[in-house]
């Protein structure tokens, strides 16, 4: 699906060549988790994802992108990206630097989910948003439940230096939310030859980067 690997679960699969609408999550491999997969309309592509650089130019996931000529990008930036298919290469008309947090209006406190990332030390990842992990008993329970949809809060701190960041407060039940189970992995990060038996996250899960592509 335009060079992107989805893990579907349950979900029906579409007959080759269709069109379709995505939903769901990206784990730290870059597979995104299906929620939800319906039929789309051909003709104009949607592409949500982070952006990555090789000798080959700009892509998301294993897609190719030709990027407008005055786009200015760095790794890893999340993007919608809108165009079409030319020899496999989608060429982009239309794009968009995405925010981590789609509020305009300053927050204190936030509830997210998605497959939390370790970036090193006590700083993480989820859905996009960088936070902090100072308690070790936090700690401990984010690595006891690595590779799993979670669902956590986080609240919003200033440090001495004026540095705004966001810290977890608490890793809440994720027996509440109707998520399944994601793909098993090797040790090596692969994902193993087995397909989960339900829907790996909500039906319609909060609009994050990643959510929607052809």
């Amino acid at each position: 699906m335009l060079g992107q690997t989805v893990n579907a679960g349950s979900q029906p699969l579409p007959r080759p060549g269709q069109s379709v609408r995505v939903s769901g999550f990206r784990d730290g491999q870059g597979i995104i988790h299906a929620s939800r997969i319906t039929p789309a309309p051909a003709g104009q592509l949607l592409l949500v994802g982070e952006v990555q650089r090789d000798d080959n130019g700009w892509h998301i996931g294993q897609q190719q992108l030709r990027l407008p000529a005055n786009a200015r990008l760095r790794e890893g930036q999340p993007v919608r990206t809108r165009g079409s298919l030319q020899n496999g290469v989608m060429q982009v008309t239309r794009m968009h630097v995405l925010a981590a947090l789609p509020f305009r209006q300053p927050v204190t406190r936030l509830l997210l989910q998605g497959f939390v990332q370790h970036v090193g030390d006590a700083r993480y990842r989820i859905t996009g948003q960088a936070f902090m992990v100072t308690a070790q008993a936090l700690q401990l329970q984010l690595s006891q439940q690595a590779g799993q949809p979670l669902r956590l809060e986080l609240h919003h701190i200033t440090d001495r230096r004026a540095t705004d960041r966001w810290q977890m407060s608490r890793l809440l039940d994720s027996t509440l939310l109707p998520m399944g189970r994601p793909l098993p992995t090797r040790k090596n990060g692969a994902p193993a030859p087995q397909r989960p038996d339900k829907p790996i996250m909500p039906e319609r899960p909060y609009p994050m980067p990643g959510r929607f592509m052809h």
